[in-house]
Order: structure tokens, then C-alpha cells, then sequence
């Protein structure tokens, strides 16, 4: 890292104890997003449930659910849990969309509000229900082989692998029946229902989120053939920039909102992974001192050059809206607020070792 990102770095750290003074509007709005987005989400388990799906009945006659085993194993992988961060990004960027928008004097009907709404709703749920499928998948035997996920035991340890793929595929196909279901749609909102399943289809796929997920597997075998921040925008990245890239595409934002925005989550997203790891990190280390083990000089400039890298991005994702402050309104602080929230949940220690100099380094 060079002298000018170190000394931004330390900059940012200066404002940490301001940022956590403001923990608690970010917490709010990460509630907020949490609670609209697991309500709209229970909502269409629950018509499937009932078979209350208009295409089926038409279809059948019949006004049969969803294979009960299935169902419930959806629901256990979609509402286990979870901070809700994409849904919270998407409508923090549809809310910011919406206001630039006024701001520059395009009107709506009531209608095309309604519309525009309901809109938002379905991008935020298909956007989740992409983000469970892939940690249901992860979570397997033959990807990540993981027991525990938030403190519960896997979905495949509770309803075995075959149901829990199952789950994942059934989740994955419907994140595109919601975004591409529409009673009576405009030729606007048709327009920008397809963009929408063509950009979360991207953020998923083989350019993206899968794509990442099997540069991981690759780098356990051959480390030095692809950079960790290479991995990180597109297995955790590719799914934050469609957050805020489906935020502003509902309100049909100009290209240089979408740019701002992109900028904003491709940096955003980099720092949360990478924060992550100082998380998954720390844990493991407790772990193994409690076994007697001592801490290397080594990992621990690793871990203070990883922990300002993430505020440095942090930083720079917080500088890419700065424009939007005045036209963008609340939305646009929520956004910025965000990015200075995000390094409060760097561990402490790491903190700590990044504002301490020691004679070695001084030297």
C-alpha cells in the first residue's frame, strides 16, 4: 500500500468514533430494510403455499401448493436469518434514484408510483432470494463443507443435501418468476423488468457471483493464480453492485447516477469482503491461541495492511456519491453513512495494531 493510501487509511480511522455515533441510524435503516424485505418475502412463500399462483391455476384447474418438503425447505434457507445488506443497498438506491429524479423535475402518476413500488419490492426480494440460494449451495458437502451458518446448523445438515439443492435451485428460478411477473404491465415497466433480470442474471452467473465462487475453489489448489480482490468483486461484489445497480434502474436513473453508484458498491463490496475475512480471521486465531499458539509478526502486518485496504475503500466508496449530497438528499447520506459504518466491524485488535506504529516499523 502506498504512503498517500496509508496516510488516507489513518485519516479514516480518525472517524471512527464519529462513524459508531452514527451506528445507529445505519442499524435502523438495516432493520427497516430487514423487516420490508423479509415481510414481501414471506408473503410469496405463502402464496405458493396455497397454489395461489394465477398461471398455475389457469394451467391446471387446480389450486394445488408447492411440495411441502420443498416449500418449508425454501423457507428455512430464505428467512434463517441474515443482515439484509442487498435489499438494504437496493432500496437505499431506488430511495436515492427516486429523489434525483424529482430533483430534476420528472413527474409521475399515481399509477406509475404504485407500479414503481411494487417494483422495488420484487427487486429486493429476487435479489435475497439469489443471495440464499448461493449460501445454501456454498454451504454443501462439495463446495464449502460448512456445519454452522450464523450459529444453526446448515440446511443440508437439517433437511439433507438432496432438498437443500433443491431448495437453492427452486430459489434461484424464482428470483426471475418475481422479477418478471407483472399484472397488466406498461411498455416502460416491462422495459425495465427485462434490464433488471438481465443484470441479476449477470451478477449470478459465470461473470459474476458463480464465477467467483469457482475462483475460489481453484485458489485452494493453485493460490497464486488469481488475486484474493479479483475473487472477492465478483463471488461478493458482483451482488452488491446489482443492488444498487437495481435501485437506480427502477427509477430509470441517468447514467451518470449509475456510474456514481457502481463506483460506489465496487469499492463497497471489496471492503465488506475483506472485512469479512478479518472477522473469519480473528475467530480462527482466538481459536488457535487458545491452544498455546503465538501470532506471527507477519500475519499481523497482513492483517493491518488488509484492514486499511478495506478503510481506504471504504473511503473511496464514500467519495463516489459525494456529488449526491445536496441533490440526492437523506438517500444519499444513508449511502455515505453506510460506508463509514462498515469499518466499526473491523475487529478491534486489528484496529488497535493499525493506529499503533512499533519501534520495528518505525525503524
Amino acid at each position: 500500500m502506498t504512503t498517500a493510501t496509508h496516510e488516507e487509511s489513518t485519516q479514516t480511522l480518525t472517524h471512527t468514533a464519529r462513524a459508531e455515533e452514527k451506528n445507529e441510524r445505519v442499524s435502523s435503516a438495516l432493520a427497516d430494510a430487514k423487516q420490508r424485505v423479509e415481510k414481501h418475502l414471506q408473503a410469496m412463500l405463502q402464496a405458493r403455499a396455497k397454489g395461489d399462483n394465477k398461471e398455475d391455476k389457469e394451467d391446471k384447474g387446480d389450486d394445488k401448493g408447492a411440495c411441502e418438503p420443498l416449500l418449508s425447505a425454501m423457507h428455512e434457507g430464505l428467512l434463517a436469518g441474515g443482515k439484509r445488506v442487498r435489499p438494504f443497498l437496493l432500496f437505499a438506491s431506488a430511495a436515492l434514484a427516486e429523489t434525483v429524479s424529482a430533483q430534476q423535475g420528472k413527474k409521475r402518476t399515481t399509477a406509475q408510483a404504485t407500479a414503481q413500488a411494487t417494483l422495488v419490492e420484487d427487486a429486493a426480494a429476487a435479489l435475497e432470494m439469489i443471495h440464499s440460494y448461493s449460501l445454501i449451495h456454498d454451504d454443501l458437502p462439495a463446495m464449502d463443507n460448512d456445519l454452522l451458518r450464523r450459529g444453526q446448523p446448515t440446511l443440508h445438515v437439517k433437511v439433507g443435501c438432496g432438498q437443500a439443492i433443491l431448495a437453492g435451485d427452486a430459489l434461484l428460478t424464482l428470483a426471475f418468476e418475481v422479477l418478471a411477473a407483472c399484472d397488466k404491465p406498461s411498455p416502460s415497466e416491462t422495459r425495465v423488468r427485462l434490464s433488471l433480470c438481465f443484470q441479476l442474471a449477470r451478477a449470478a452467473g459465470a461473470q459474476g457471483m458463480a464465477g467467483g465462487q469457482s475462483w475460489d475453489l481453484e485458489s485452494e489448489q493453485k493460490p497464486e493464480r488469481h488475486a484474493i480482490r479479483e475473487i472477492h468483486a465478483l463471488k461478493t461484489g458482483a451482488l452488491l453492485c446489482a443492488a444498487c445497480a437495481m435501485g437506480a434502474c427502477c427509477f430509470d436513473a441517468d447514467e451518470k447516477l449509475q456510474g456514481a453508484l457502481r463506483a460506489y458498491a465496487s469499492d463497497l463490496g471489496n471492503a465488506y469482503q475483506t472485512i469479512d475475512d478479518l472477522r473469519d480471521e480473528a475467530r480462527d486465531r482466538k481459536r488457535r491461541e487458545q491452544k498455546g499458539a503465538t501470532p506471527s509478526l507477519r500475519s499481523r502486518v497482513k492483517r493491518e495492511t488488509m484492514g486499511e485496504e478495506a478503510v481506504f475503500l471504504c473511503r473511496r466508496a464514500e467519495r463516489a456519491l459525494a456529488g449526491y449530497l445536496k441533490t440526492g438528499g437523506e438517500p444519499a447520506k444513508l449511502l455515505c453513512a453506510f460506508a463509514r459504518f462498515l469499518p466499526t466491524r473491523i475487529p478491534s485488535e486489528v484496529l488497535a495494531e493499525m493506529q499503533r506504529e512499533t519501534p520495528q516499523e518505525a525503524a
